[in-house]
């Protein structure tokens, strides 16, 4: 009975079952065309991948020990501290994930040495849609800051984390206008194009996160900073400039750290920033590209001060018009800075195309 009664409700399930059948009536005069179709379904979107390359410059930093001096009223000596060499190591990040990322430095020093970070945590765009040589990457520096040595030895551990970037950008034009316009610490979120020159009137930090701000105009600045209250830093990305555009036209502080910044095509000898009166310049790990016979930093006024650090790469000049200064610290060159520098603090060793630059040993 149990059997039967399986078999009979299988059949009316079966019954049940809608089938869905196609026909056509042919009486033999043409031929019956069955359309074929396809239905897409489209796939998951991709998952996150973080894929990122650290680089650094070897992490060995001199402790000079204070002379001791015999002190005839103890008859013992005394010593005052000893000094750590001051030349800052960089950490270096390249982004390849599909993803901005960030990277956050910390330093876990032994026996009391301490350390910093001119840059504790990077931002740095996705690498989709970007070729490998456009890569986004930044770099931060770290010094060693305290602390006694007794004895050759490890002094302690970098860690770098690196995670997600939940950081939401500026992503247009008249967004960035209108941040810049308020002041304070700005993120970019995407490439933007500027259509018009920006002044600088507040205290404002743009952190480019790896993207490129380009103009496209040819207005005759791209960004101004000004003497009625303006102080720029730019770091961490591209700034391009087209036609006779002066990528910074600067009365007041600048800081330029981290960038590539690709000079106007005008052949009438612009440049990429020009340092006028009340102008103190700081160029930090930066390239200068230029695709035509113009300089990259021209007419430092007699009252401005361009000074230079870290790896710099240029293809034209530095014009000093009107008995304007130019300082070169420690750093990397592929120029003569000779003139530059002050030899008294700093020793300079070419290496055939390139100039390194440290501080002497106090």
């Amino acid at each position: 009975m149990k059997k039967t009664l399986t078999f009979l409700l299988a059949i009316a399930m079966l019954a049940m079952v809608s089938i869905t059948a196609f026909a056509a009536t042919n009486d033999g005069s043409a031929a019956t065309g069955i359309d074929v179709n396809g239905e897409f379904v489209a796939a998951d979107a991709p998952a996150d991948k973080i894929s990122v390359e650290i680089k650094w410059d070897e992490m060995k930093f001199t402790y000079t020990e204070a002379q001791k001096v015999w002190n005839p009223t103890t008859h013992q000596y005394d010593q005052g501290d000893g000094t750590w060499s001051s030349e800052a190591k960089n950490i270096t990040v390249s982004n390849h994930s599909n993803i901005g990322i960030k990277a956050a430095f910390t330093f876990k020093g032994n026996n009391g040495i301490t350390g910093s970070f001119d840059n504790a945590e990077l931002t740095l765009s996705t690498a989709s849609g970007k070729t490998l040589s456009d890569t986004p990457s930044a770099t931060s520096k770290f010094s060693v800051t305290g602390g006694k040595l007794t004895e050759s030895g490890k002094l302690g551990t970098i860690e770098v984390i690196i995670s997600k970037s939940d950081v939401q950008g500026i992503t247009t034009e008249a967004a960035l206008k209108a941040a810049i316009a308020k002041g304070g610490t700005i993120e970019i979120g995407s490439n933007i194009i500027l259509t018009s020159a920006i002044t600088i009137t507040k205290a404002v930090e743009i952190d480019l996160c790896g993207y490129t701000i380009e103009e496209t105009n040819g207005s005759m600045y791209m960004f101004q900073v000004s003497p009625s209250g303006g102080n720029l830093t730019v770091k961490n990305g591209t700034l391009v400039s087209k036609e006779s555009t002066v990528m910074f036209e600067c009365y007041a502080p600048l800081t330029v750290v981290n960038c590539t910044l690709k000079g106007n095509d005008y052949a009438n000898k612009l440049a990429i920033i020009n340092a006028n009166s009340g102008c103190l310049l700081t160029i930090d790990n930066c390239k200068f590209e230029n695709t035509s016979s113009n300089n990259n930093v021209k007419d430092i006024k007699s009252n401005a001060s361009v000074t230079l650090s870290g790896n710099i790469v240029k293809d034209k000049g530095f014009d000093l018009a009107n008995s304007g200064s130019m300082t070169v610290l420690a750093g990397t060159y592929n120029f003569d800075p000779t003139q530059y520098v002050d030899e008294s603090k700093y020793s300079i060793i070419n290496n055939g195309t390139t100039w390194t630059v440290t501080k002497n040993k106090t």
